[in-house]
């Protein structure tokens, strides 16, 4: 067929390398160059329409003379590339590129990837918006399979790794399917075949062992032991030119939402993955994947706008939450400051000593453990101290594992089982965060006055060095009206507030104990002030300062 195309390439229209002077070839021409080179009138018209549809689609020829019956081109370049076309189909044996140019492979060389994307891209961004009134059929299908891990109101997202696109690159845990996936007995031509439709019934049923490869390469998450995974539902139908590295091009997309239930020890190897991996997965709210979090990191759900529009903020709302109900007591406890101190339990105002007695390093781990639940600023001197999601501390040495079962024992011989421990390597304090709290050796309190005859209280919990850990100090100012200002200024001072007749003494009880404890017990200290045989006392140390 090389030589038989020899004499259409001479045949082509000549154009002038400067100016605009060109030549006029009529079709019919054309087509009888390419009958006497081959002999079939079949097999010529076909090679003829294949080279003018080619010719057009590379937008040489000029389409008005091509509408009265001729070839023109449209200008000198347009001319070389198709007598280079031409002359390089007519030439036998003749590569444009190596033979292993297409070749894939994940060690390829990076640049000749970055040139397949580009003409990839570029073609199929051509074909898809070059036709108007027309639907671009997508030439690349890829089935996928999320796995939705929602904690709270926050889902979890990992960095995607090809680093060829210019999209967002947080995305939902999960991937496409791959032909190792399918457990249907089918040759791999007719794998191959069926995968290729979107509706695919093979690749439907294989999703959920895309998901549970992906999960643990991702995760490290085994299926059963650490997490059960339902289908939840089907992305409606979705088209994009996308793809990774080189395999670009307009793609549709089979996405299969499954929704993820852990077990306690799947949401602790979760908290461990990503403690390990910082860098490569992040939180977003229901808010942050509509908008972007307020850091500017933006997800990659473009597949979810374009399928559920604007169903999408409905559809998120609604995906099951991926951890059953927390069984963390709502019993109220007070730590000690000190390791000659008891524990306390019960709800404010009847608070009840436990009996229970911690060690130095028993109390400095419980610590660590409280300070981490509350979510208050501290650094681990060890390296071996995880702090880990929702309240979880990995321990990484025999010695502090063997602390945190004498601890464990401490507690469960005492009556009150307060340290929960699983794999015995991860502990957290058993109680809901906001109801753990610290004893009064732990804060302290300054007042001063300002000009509107009011005054700044300012709650300090203070620094805490540790074998363990150091905890930094933190600050809480809270503004006073001049009749608290007063009152205060009178306990401070050993005084009842009460007595005093330029203190408006009526809602003081009300404001102690509602208002104040608001604003005390998110620091960690149950009360700041405690009725005390009739009179109102300071629970924490509190110096008068010079106003400011």
């Amino acid at each position: 067929m090389d030589r038989e195309l020899a004499s259409f390439v001479d045949h082509l229209p000549l154009h002038a390398e400067e100016g605009s002077v060109r030549e006029h070839v009529s079709e019919a021409i054309l087509l009888q160059a390419l009958l006497d080179g081959i002999g079939e009138e079949a097999v010529a018209k076909g090679v003829f329409a294949l080279c003018r549809r080619f010719f057009v689609l590379s937008g040489v020829l000029d389409v008005k003379v091509l509408s009265e019956g001729s070839w023109a081109f449209v200008s000198f370049p347009a001319y070389l590339f198709a007598k280079s076309i031409a002359q390089s189909l007519s030439t036998p044996d003749l590569a444009l590129v190596d033979a292993a140019y297409w070749k894939q492979g994940a060690y390829g060389d990076a640049n000749i990837v970055k040139q397949q994307r580009r003409l990839l891209k570029f073609l199929e961004k051509r074909r898809r918006g070059a036709a108007p009134g027309q639907t671009a059929i997508p030439i690349r299908t890829v089935h996928v399979a999320w796995g939705m891990i929602k904690l709270g109101k926050d889902f979890l997202l990992k960095h995607r790794e090809d680093e060829h696109r210019d999209v967002r690159n947080w995305v939902f845990p999960g991937g496409r399917l791959i032909p190792d996936d399918c457990e249907q007995n089918l040759e791999s031509d007719s794998l191959l075949r069926d995968l290729s439709n979107p509706d695919s019934k093979t690749a439907r049923v294989s999703l959920l062992t895309t998901l549970k490869r992906e999960m643990q390469e991702e995760l490290g998450l085994w299926y059963e032991e650490d997490y059960e995974a339902k289908l939840h539902l089907r992305v409606p139908r979705w088209e994009q030119v996308e793809g990774a590295a080189a395999n670009h091009a307009l793609t549709a997309y089979n996405i299969l939402i499954f929704s993820i239930r852990l077990t306690e020890q799947g949401k602790i190897k979760i908290f461990h993955r990503i403690y390990d991996h910082r860098d490569d997965f992040i939180w977003f709210s229901k808010t942050d994947l509509l908008k972007g979090r307020p850091d500017g990191e933006s997800a990659y759900i473009d597949a979810l706008r374009g399928g559920f529009k604007d169903r999408l903020s409905t559809v998120l709302a609604e995906m099951p939450e991926s951890a059953g109900v927390d069984p963390a007591k709502s019993e109220a406890i007070t730590l000690p400051s000190r390791a000659d101190q008891p524990m306390q339990i019960g709800r404010t105002g009847h608070e009840q000593n436990t009996g229970i007695r911690f060690s130095d390093e028993q109390l400095d781990l419980l610590l660590v453990c409280a300070w981490h639940a509350r979510g208050f600023r501290f650094e681990t001197r060890e390296s071996t101290i995880l702090p880990l999601g929702d309240g979880w501390i990995g321990l990484e040495t025999p010695p502090l594992r063997d602390i945190a079962r004498s601890m464990i024992r401490a507690c469960d011989e005492g009556g009150w089982p307060l340290i929960r421990m699983m794999s015995n390597r991860y502990i957290r304090i058993d109680h809901r965060p906001n109801n753990i709290f610290l004893d009064e050796g732990f804060f302290s309190g300054q007042i001063r006055s300002n000009e509107s005859g009011g005054g700044v209280f300012t709650l300090i919990r203070l620094e805490r060095e540790s074998s363990l850990a150091v905890h930094f100090e933190d600050r809480k100012d809270i503004r006073l009206p001049p009749n608290m200002y007063r009152a205060i200024q009178s306990i401070v001072a050993g005084n009842d507030p009460e007595s005093d007749s330029s203190i408006l003494a009526s809602d003081l009880g009300r404001s102690f104990r509602q208002k104040w404890d608001k604003k005390s017990q998110p620091m960690g200290l149950r009360k700041l002030f405690r009725q005390i045989a009739g009179y109102w006392k300071q629970t924490i140390v509190i110096r008068q300062m010079s106003g400011g």
